[in-house]
């Protein structure tokens, strides 16, 4: 991925397969944009909520209404 410091409010939006695919697309960017800053990316990890859970009724149990 890569980002812009002049335009924070624009968020990346195409994650690259590779570091070197990253790197040509920022170096594209800043040729077309002199004297702008880009960074590559990288994703350190992740965070998921789960607040959902399903309790599940077999067969062998009474329907409660």
């Amino acid at each position: 991925m890569v980002w812009c410091e002049l335009d924070p409010a624009r968020a990346p939006r195409y994650l690259h397969a590779t570091v070197v695919e990253a790197e040509a697309e920022a170096e594209r960017l800043a040729r077309m944009h002199r004297g702008q800053k880009f960074y590559v990316l990288e994703i350190v990890g992740a965070v998921r909520s789960n607040d959902v859970s399903w309790d599940r009724v077999t067969d062998d149990k009474e329907i409660p209404f």
